[in-house]
């Protein structure tokens, strides 16, 4: 376990016309990681902050390090950062992946949640993590790797596809916004080419990403 001063997002008050208002900002403070080897997911770790919302955050990698990936089954493979450059038998591996997806990740982290973070089965927080309750969770980021002739073509549809299939208020959703009259933000994309062979798609409003 460690804990770090980061900055993370959270309520703060402010002073103005009228009367007092919370308004979410950036502010310094303690967040602790957990690290630990789960039986499912291999190496990870649980990021939590100590401060409201009290955020959690599961870092899980399910190429090398679970214990249903390539290296503990023994399929060979070349490895360059966190790409794979070869892979001895790609229809195993592919079946070793789509394992890992099938997991019961909700059930999965309803437990670190309530294990790492006791306030969330405190009797007096509401919406926590206790039997019946619902949370709500989401992946960011998620990574997929892949190579050879597919790969120009996802590139070309990430970046191209959100915004000549999907409405606005599809794509502010997906960022974790809502469609308003008054929104005077700014959506933007960009893709990078710079980290050979791949490359890196983002979509973002704000600083959410």
């Amino acid at each position: 376990m460690l804990c770090t001063q980061e900055s993370d997002r959270t309520l703060k008050l402010f002073y103005g016309r009228g009367r007092p208002r919370f308004e979410y900002t950036y502010r310094p403070q303690r967040v602790l990681y957990f690290y630990l080897n789960d039986p499912q997911t291999g190496r990870m770790f649980v990021r939590i902050q100590t401060w409201f919302p009290w955020k959690i955050q599961v870092y899980v990698n399910g190429t090398t390090g679970s214990p249903g990936s390539c290296t503990s089954t023994g399929i060979s493979y070349e490895q360059r950062d966190n790409a794979f450059l070869s892979i001895a038998d790609p229809q195993a591996a592919q079946r070793l992946a789509d394992r890992f997806t099938d997991l019961p990740w909700a059930n999965i982290l309803n437990w670190f949640a309530r294990t790492f973070n006791p306030l969330l089965s405190h009797p007096g927080s509401r919406g926590g993590c206790t039997p019946g309750s619902s949370t709500r969770r989401n992946t960011a980021p998620t990574c997929c790797l892949t190579t050879g002739p597919f790969c120009p073509v996802c590139i070309h549809g990430c970046s191209i596809m959100p915004w000549s299939v999907f409405s606005a208020q599809d794509v502010l959703a997906f960022l974790g916004r809502r469609l308003h009259p008054l929104f005077e933000g700014e959506v933007l994309s960009s893709c990078q080419k710079k980290r050979w062979p791949g490359a890196r798609i983002k979509h973002r409003v704000g600083n959410n990403c």
